[in-house]
């Protein structure tokens, strides 16, 4: 359902509520970005997760201007791939994260495959992105990044540890799959409450979640639970 474009001051914003979601979505990552650096320790796995809330936050924004408030201004479709390119990255840091949690799970050659596959997975992705310049292939980044590794490695450490902060990121992949059930179905509202609009809703729902486990995981003795499990 496409959405009518409005005029503010003589300045035409297409697709302005799209465009307000996908910055209130940003804004909530580079809060949740700006709370962790104070909650967290400075280990490799809070730094993955800390730079996938900062990637994020300034990937949607920049969507949210370049790919939706501001397209019609946009005469080369490759200025709009430095917001595709930050989420991507932003999406390879939450499984840099949830790799990094496990590590004392997996056999050391076993954790090494997945580090390797992490990158190899994101410059794949990344360069089909770029050659067809479809954000298709962004979508598809994402939807195996949460759903196939955090889902996977995140579930796994439940399975072993017990942890039960991990059950807001598991609930916050499940919320990412209604996303993009909702994006692919274009399940609109209203044509100023579209599908666009409606599945940022269940993003924002995601990033508080994830906020929510991962801000608590560091109250878990770590070592203790691993010598345990």
């Amino acid at each position: 359902m496409e959405q009518p474009p409005i005029h503010l001051f003589d300045i035409k914003i297409q697709e302005p509520v799209t465009s307000l979601t996908d910055v209130i979505v940003g804004v909530a990552c580079l809060i949740a970005f700006q709370l962790l650096r104070s909650k967290t320790p400075e280990t490799k796995m809070f730094y993955y997760f800390r730079l996938f809330f900062l990637l994020t936050g300034i990937g949607t924004i920049l969507g949210g201007i370049l790919g939706h408030a501001f397209l019609y201004t946009i005469e080369n479709d490759w200025l709009k791939t430095p917001g595709w390119l930050i989420s991507m990255v932003g999406v390879t840091m939450i499984e840099r994260g949830c790799i990094e949690h496990s590590k004392n799970l997996l056999k050391p050659n076993l954790l090494r495959f997945f580090k390797v596959l992490n990158i190899v997975e994101l410059l794949v992705f990344m360069a089909l992105s770029f050659y067809y310049l479809d954000f298709f292939y962004v979508k598809v980044h994402s939807t195996y990044g949460l759903v196939v590794v955090v889902f996977a490695f995140e579930l796994y450490v439940y399975l072993k540890t017990k942890q039960k902060e991990i059950i807001y990121i598991l609930i916050a992949v499940l919320s990412m799959v209604i996303c993009a059930v909702v994006y692919t179905a274009k399940m609109a509202i209203h044509p100023f409450f579209n599908h666009a609009d409606l599945a940022h809703v269940f993003m924002l729902i995601s990033a508080i979640l994830c906020y929510k486990g991962i801000s608590r995981m560091q109250k878990i003795s770590y070592g203790q639970s691993r010598q345990t499990a």
